[in-house]
């Protein structure tokens, strides 16, 4: 049984708090060392792609997230993500649409979903995003509809008709999820606010 590395925790905390400093040439000269010190650490590959990302260097960030072993099934969704941040769109919308091709698994096309979603936003295409949004709810679970996903597509939606310039029909749904219902919850907290972890 492999213990778990303690100084690989504290090199990852100590890159983080350099990205949050602005200071990625750092960040990314002590993670390129780490590769070269381990490189069979999939952590290691993995953070590289990320501070080759914030670097703006989206090719060599892809490659280095798919050095990192075991192939991480997320993969895609980085490489899809890192194409968006990069004003890729149309490598985004690929992988997104990739991800949510019939016979991917549930998780991997809710990724692939938020991705395209993403992508459309960025993009200024309403009705589109509408359009899927409207498709997504319809084939989500029951449990999806009432949970965290139904209530951030509800929002995307009502997002997608504000800019589109269909307000009466963005009110009606953002004054729906004013009354949102978590089963989950206990009665006494079902009441979710809007404005509660929703992405904006």
């Amino acid at each position: 049984m492999t213990g778990r590395c303690l100084a690989c925790d504290a090199l990852q905390l100590l890159l983080y708090g350099y990205a949050a400093l602005d200071s990625i040439p750092r960040a990314l000269e002590m993670t390129l060392a780490w590769t070269r010190r381990d490189p069979g650490s999939a952590k290691a590959w993995a953070l590289l792609g990320g501070m080759l990302d914030a670097a703006g260097r989206p090719d060599d960030a892809i490659a280095a997230r798919r050095k990192s072993t075991p192939f991480d099934a997320y993969d895609d969704v980085f490489a899809g993500a890192v194409r968006l941040r990069a004003g890729d769109f149309p490598a985004a919308d690929q992988t997104a649409r990739a991800q949510l091709a019939e016979g991917a698994d549930y998780e991997s096309t809710w990724q692939g979903f938020w991705l395209l979603m993403i992508s459309l936003r960025y993009q200024a295409r309403w009705r589109e995003l509408h359009e899927v949004a409207e498709r997504r709810f319809a084939t989500a679970t029951m449990a999806d509809r009432t949970g965290e996903h139904g209530r951030r597509l509800r929002f995307t939606q009502a997002l997608a008709l504000l800019e589109a310039g269909r307000a009466p029909d963005a009110i009606r749904i953002l004054d729906s999820l004013t009354r949102w219902i978590d089963p989950r919850l206990p009665l006494g907290g079902r009441a979710l606010p809007l404005t509660c972890n929703t992405p904006c």
